[in-house]
């Protein structure tokens, strides 16, 4: 018997069946009926979840609060039409502020038609006896699944299975267990694939540890809002998805949060005209190999902070942001890379091949050469120089040790170039490296440009 008879995802309206009429029913019913149809009905998928299920709080003691389930973002449950009676037996509520019969949208009935709608929730307060302490303490707070298990079903009251003595063997069973027992986490022992019928949307997954367990989520599956821990993952995501401490492979689809994960071979291709975010990750790859983020055409925006190790950016032509901030490594724009703006900044090396879009790199600061520049200053001011004897040694390019190509010495030999081209005398190019002033003499993209960044090395000139 299925109460539900179908879902609008657009109005957010819940239509119950023929077989709701005159039964009591409670609402995790409901919530178990809403996650089978997200999992095999491809079209609900794109949508926030309806509902959600609370409770089961321990409050010490053996004790713990009742369960109760909540319709989310307008959602509202719509009775059969024809004259019936309705028994809720559970606590029914909304996420603004209803509860009971205020959760019953009864506006799109016909003419005529009534229905009786009866909320008696049990207002009790769950005591559990020692023995029922014993098998909530077996799951330690969460269901456990492990492929190679033997153990296919729920089991007894007095020997149940999803516990960490008794993993079970498929999610779909595990995810069952977990709502019944008020539970939001899942732990993985071994490796794992999600696949047609799998619905996690708003689970916490959490793996061993990357090294041993291996997630692979398939299109079918549903991930809606799932958060994945200590895995390595690879597959098909469907949005709003949180991944900490992972080793991501190729994954598709992705919008969220990435949280100290390690990027390793593969595209992570952006999805969902969303904010992908991502935060203290690193690049799995040594030499100069890079992970690759797939832009996904437009619609998605990217913000990365505080990265450590190459990264490339492909397939950007919308106008959405990206903002990336590196702690040291090298980002790479390909020719795929047509449109938006792109701010970078930190400390990174920038391999620019990117065709229409503005790529803003003045606060990417190139270390190494920064440390030559640097250096060459240094040596300058130790040999305590007056403005013009500077001035002499770049006019005149008197640089020794210092004219390789793409040494300080060089860029400051071709800086001397484009001063002469700009009419600037000796006497003003003193003055600008002295006071680091450096004024638009120094167009983009020369090495005068690039002697600008002297300017953000605190007081080498003048301490």
């Amino acid at each position: 018997m299925a109460l539900i008879d179908y879902i609008d995802p657009v109005a957010r309206r819940i239509h119950l069946g023929v077989d709701s009429m005159n039964v009591s029913w409670h609402p995790v019913e409901i919530y178990r009926e809403i996650r089978v149809l997200r999992g095999s009905n491809e079209s609900l998928r794109p949508y926030n979840n309806f509902m959600k299920g609370g409770g089961n709080i321990d409050k010490g003691g053996g004790k713990a609060t009742e369960r109760y389930f909540t319709l989310l973002e307008g959602t509202r449950i719509v009775p059969y039409d024809a004259n019936h009676t309705i028994d809720i037996t559970g606590t029914l509520i909304t996420d603004d502020g209803l509860e009971g019969v205020f959760c019953i949208d009864k506006t799109p009935l016909s003419f005529g038609v009534t229905v009786d709608i009866q909320y008696s929730p049990k207002q009790v307060e769950v005591i559990n006896l020692n023995f029922d302490d014993l098998v909530y303490s077996s799951f330690q707070g969460a269901v456990w699944v492990d492929p190679t298990s033997a153990y296919s079903d729920a089991g007894t009251s007095n020997l149940p299975n999803g516990n960490t003595e008794r993993p079970v063997n498929n999610i779909q069973l595990a995810t069952e267990i977990a709502i019944d027992r008020g539970f939001s986490t899942i732990r993985i022992n071994g490796n794992l694939t999600l696949s047609t019928g799998d619905n996690v949307d708003g689970f916490i997954l959490i793996g061993s540890n990357p090294t041993k367990t291996t997630l692979t989520i398939e299109d079918a599956a549903s991930t809606i809002g799932t958060e994945i821990k200590l895995c390595t993952i690879s597959g098909i995501l469907d949005g709003n998805t949180v991944l900490r401490e992972c080793v991501i492979a190729t994954i598709n689809y992705f919008n969220g949060i990435v949280v100290d994960c390690i990027l390793s071979q593969g595209t992570i291709t952006l999805g969902g005209s969303a904010t992908a975010l991502f935060l203290r990750c690193v690049s799995g790859f040594t030499g100069s190999s890079t992970p690759i983020i797939d832009m996904g055409g437009s619609g998605q925006s990217l913000g990365m902070r505080d990265y450590n190790g190459g990264i490339t950016l492909t397939n950007k032509t919308g106008v959405d942001d990206v903002s990336i901030d590196m702690a040291s490594g090298h980002i790479l724009l390909s020719s795929s890379i047509t449109a938006g703006t792109l701010v970078l900044r930190g400390l990174g090396k920038l391999s620019d091949l990117s065709i229409g879009a503005v790529v803003n790199s003045d606060d990417l600061i190139n270390k190494a050469l920064l440390t030559e520049i640097t250096n060459l200053v240094t040596d300058l001011r130790e040999e305590n120089p007056t403005t013009q004897e500077i001035t002499k040694k770049v006019w005149e390019a008197d640089l020794i040790d210092f004219d390789e190509e793409e040494s300080a010495g060089y860029m400051l030999f071709n800086t001397a170039e484009v001063v002469e081209q700009n009419l600037v005398t000796p006497e003003q190019l003193a003055t600008a490296v002295w006071s680091k002033d450096m004024t638009a003499a120094f167009a983009l993209n020369t090495s005068g440009e690039i002697l600008k960044k002297i300017k953000l090395i605190q007081e080498i000139l003048l301490s």
